[in-house]
């Protein structure tokens, strides 16, 4: 039955969206295009559009194939890390994330995000059978090399991670094989981040950021303009919401020609010094109100919301939610304060349940390690763009998610397996009523 509970929630979330007309637009054309190693985008996702032969009918049925896969291994492994029934708040959890519109309308928009949420889920399903001994680091490394060119953030991330393990390593096991997967996993997210910046995908995010953040706060500007960016009348007159007209001046007009060579020369360093000085404004921000993702989510929305769905649905056609609304809330409505709750609960949790944990303590840390990578995900996302924040967090939301119903899970089963041992007369009653029998 828990089988064909993943069969059928699998097949009910991403069968429907094998049928809707394919349609490439917006940023589409730069992952069908001509492929590289260090073009406009990561590799992963061009070099699969390649293999399929850019057929666009082909490369939905592949995505929505490849998610039901890895989201169906990770509800699988909810199964099989935890005891009956903690292993239920997993399992659960995996399934409504799984049959959410969240996740599945991105298997049908010619994008990043539907590969990236895949390996995503199939990288935390690995980490969790390694982790209990029943699955190889080779397989880790793999996937995690993999998800590291799909996204830039996912780069960043990696880089991060690898650091870590790295110095875990050298601290805590020198084992070959940890150092050789924190190497390439800090060279895989490395050579991510460097394609990105070689292959001009931050320039576009920068403008937005620039159009709304910065030219908006006179503060900012000193700070900038105290760092060399050029700051012009004109300059300034592009304060605001973006849109095509500051696009088309910010990249074209001949006034701004200076501005433009110190975006290329300086801009990007420019502004993650801004980042790290400025920490509180980054986090901040991570907690502001956020735009919905479709039409469909954002029915009832004020216009300004549905404004935002109209111009970041990248998709052929609807893909209809098993869930009903209130359970879409939760995914979606001030996610960044319903996340924080469920974060700051499962922290009460630990602290009152801490004398039960070492039963589970491996898999625990693991999820936490999960949890607070996914913040970091959140703030990640929200300093590197600012127009479309919503689709870029998705993966971060999710990882949240996902790991905290795994913590709640280790939580659940660190208690049974943290029983105080038998005193032994339970033991010789059972053992009397057998030679008895």
């Amino acid at each position: 039955m828990e089988l064909a509970g993943i069969g059928v929630v699998a097949a009910l979330s991403f069968a429907p969206g094998m049928v809707v007309t394919p349609r490439a637009n917006f940023d589409s054309f730069s992952y069908l295009g001509r492929f590289s190693l260090t073009g406009e985008r990561l590799p992963v996702v061009p070099g699969l559009y390649a293999l399929l032969g850019r057929d666009l009918r082909l490369i939905i049925v592949v995505q929505c194939l490849l998610a039901a896969l890895c989201w169906g291994a990770l509800a699988l492994e909810a199964l099989r890390a935890f005891p009956r029934p903690s292993c239920y708040v997993a399992y659960g959890a995996t399934l409504l994330a799984m049959a959410s519109l969240y996740v599945s309308q991105w298997n049908v928009a010619l994008l990043s995000d539907s590969l990236s949420l895949s390996l995503l889920v199939l990288l935390l399903s690995l980490l969790s059978r390694w982790v209990r001994g029943a699955g190889s680091l080779a397989s880790v490394v793999i996937v995690a090399l993999l998800w590291a060119l799909t996204r830039n953030t996912n780069g960043y991330l990696i880089v991060l991670v690898g650091v870590g393990s790295l110095i875990a390593a050298l601290i805590w096991s020198r084992r070959p094989s940890y150092l050789i997967a924190s190497v390439l996993g800090i060279a895989a997210g490395g050579f991510a981040i460097w394609s990105s910046g070689r292959g001009g995908l931050w320039l576009q995010p920068f403008d937005h950021i620039m159009a709304e953040r910065i030219l908006t706060d006179p503060a900012k500007v000193s700070w900038f303009k105290a760092h060399g960016m050029p700051v012009t009348p004109l300059l300034l007159h592009q304060a605001g919401t973006y849109s095509f007209p500051i696009d088309t001046a910010l990249r074209r007009a001949p006034g701004l020609a200076s501005w433009r060579a110190w975006v290329t020369r300086a801009g990007e360093r420019t502004y993650l010094l801004y980042a790290v000085e400025h920490p509180l404004w980054a986090l901040q921000g991570t907690f502001g109100r956020h735009a919905e993702f479709s039409t469909t989510l954002a029915a009832g929305s004020s216009p300004s919301v549905q404004q935002w769905a109209w111009r970041l649905s990248y998709y052929g056609g609807p893909v209809r939610s098993l869930l009903p609304g209130p359970l879409h809330g939760l995914f979606l409505w001030e996610r960044q304060a319903t996340l924080l709750v469920g974060t700051v609960g499962t922290g009460a949790v630990l602290v009152w349940c801490r004398h039960t944990l070492r039963a589970r303590g491996a898999q625990l840390m693991l999820w936490l390690v999960v949890i607070a990578l996914g913040w970091l995900t959140l703030v990640i996302d929200w300093v590197g763009d600012s127009w479309e924040l919503p689709r870029h967090s998705v993966g971060g939301t999710v990882q949240i998610w996902l790991g905290l119903a795994f913590a709640c899970a280790a939580l659940g089963a660190s208690r049974t397996d943290g029983r105080p041992p038998d005193d032994g007369a339970g033991t010789e009653a059972l053992v009397e009523a057998a030679a008895h029998r």
